[in-house]
């Protein structure tokens, strides 16, 4: 088994308190056996540690104009350690997967174009890494200002010539380092036009994270970050405040903007949940997060809303435990959701015609023990990859704050 531990890099090294998640012991919507979760690795960092490292690099934001998505991040080293399945060489072309990494991958929002193109011969040779064996993953924003940075054990020297080879040129900044570019223009012709779709164009390269932006100005304004000359996203409160909500083996963290179950955008799935009506008023973010340790049988998908798990192998299964934390304007709004948000789960989903409940099992609603502005929620799904269907598809009308 592959887990590695490096040390933390230069200024995005910072030291985040990991509080322990206080887990509830009320009753959720039915009673459920108990799920057998694999033991995580404890010799690997906690949650908070490991993703503070990539947000350290990320420039500051204005939250306000936020994607409804900011981000998916997804840690594989953690994931595949927790279930005891090798983490293949970033340096090594791709040949087949390990036994079990794909079961033990679906939970995981591996939303970077990397990873359905890393799969094809030509994508070492243009880039110079096996992104199935990197430690973490994390794609932000949306086209055409996708970024995204992997850490690991890399031959930066071999990343680099990979890159030159391609046809990447070398840019020296006066502050902020170097970085390579292709130019902004998608050029199908190239194996980085053809490969990365344009998310690749412009690259920065360290001795343990690759950064790949669709846009020049987005990788210079990286590298001034990780430079220590601009702010972060982890110097932000928001997100080093949400961060340290979730469980420290979390994995895999999907944040979302209020917008992407608001009311205010007459969505159809939404004013069929319920007749009340509901609004995100009081309602600052959500987060949505999944624990290592899963493991499901390859699925079977059928349609075009929430898949059934069909059995296609004799892979034992663990369920997926998913978080979900969401902060409101007041302790009394968070205490009131903490309580409606079970009942709620009892409706019918508008696009699978299931109860939610079916899809999901609510384990646990309550106030955060840490933070009394925020409801914590927890599920259990046998389908690991659900809660990523789910906010894809945006049925999470249930979460909505419902008034009048």
């Amino acid at each position: 088994m592959n887990q590695r531990h490096r040390s933390a890099m230069s200024r995005r090294t910072l030291l985040l308190g990991s509080a322990m998640l206080a887990i509830g012991t009320q009753s959720g919507i039915a009673a459920q056996p108990a799920t057998p979760v694999t033991p995580i690795a404890d010799e690997l960092p906690p949650f908070a540690d490991r993703i503070g490292t990539l947000l350290a690099m990320v420039p500051a934001r204005e939250v306000a104009n936020d994607p409804l998505i900011p981000f998916y991040y997804a840690d594989l080293a953690r994931q595949m350690a927790s279930v005891g399945v090798e983490l293949p060489d970033p340096n090594v072309p791709l040949g087949s997967l390990p036994d079990g990494f794909v079961e033990s991958s679906l939970a995981l929002p591996l939303a970077a174009h990397a990873f359905p193109a890393g799969r094809t011969p030509e994508w070492f040779e243009t880039f110079g890494f096996n992104p199935f064996g990197v430690d973490q993953a994390i794609t932000l924003n949306l086209s055409p200002d996708v970024v995204s940075i992997f850490t690991g054990e890399f031959d930066v020297d071999a990343v680099r010539a990979a890159l030159k080879a391609t046809g990447y040129l070398p840019v020296q900044q006066e502050t902020g380092g170097s970085y390579w570019t292709v130019g902004d223009d998608i050029d199908l012709e190239s194996s980085v036009g053809r490969l990365g779709i344009g998310t690749m164009n412009h690259a920065a390269v360290y001795d343990d994270a690759l950064v790949f932006a669709q846009q020049e100005s987005a990788i210079s304004d990286f590298t001034q970050t990780v430079a220590g000359l601009a702010p972060s996203m982890l110097e932000q409160e928001l997100w080093a405040g949400m961060i340290d909500l979730f469980s420290p083996d979390t994995v895999g963290l999907i944040p979302v903007s209020p917008g992407i179950v608001g009311a205010e955008d007459a969505s159809p799935v939404l004013e069929a949940a319920t007749p009340a009506t509901r609004t995100s008023s009081g309602l600052e973010y959500l987060a949505f997060g999944v624990r290592a340790g899963s493991v499901s049988e390859p699925l079977s998908l059928v349609g075009q809303g929430t898949p059934e798990a069909t059995p296609v192998s004799g892979i034992s299964s663990v369920p997926a435990q998913v978080d979900v934390r969401i902060r409101y304007g007041s302790a009394a709004l968070a205490g009131q959701e903490a309580e409606a948000i079970p009942e709620r789960w009892r409706e019918l989903s508008p696009l699978s015609g299931q109860p939610y409940v079916e899809l999901m099992w609510l384990d646990d609603s309550r106030v955060h023990a840490d933070d009394d502005l925020v409801v914590a929620v927890d599920f259990t799904s046998d389908v690991p990859n659900r809660w990523i269907q789910m906010i894809q598809s945006r049925d999470l009308a249930p979460i909505l704050p419902v008034v009048g």
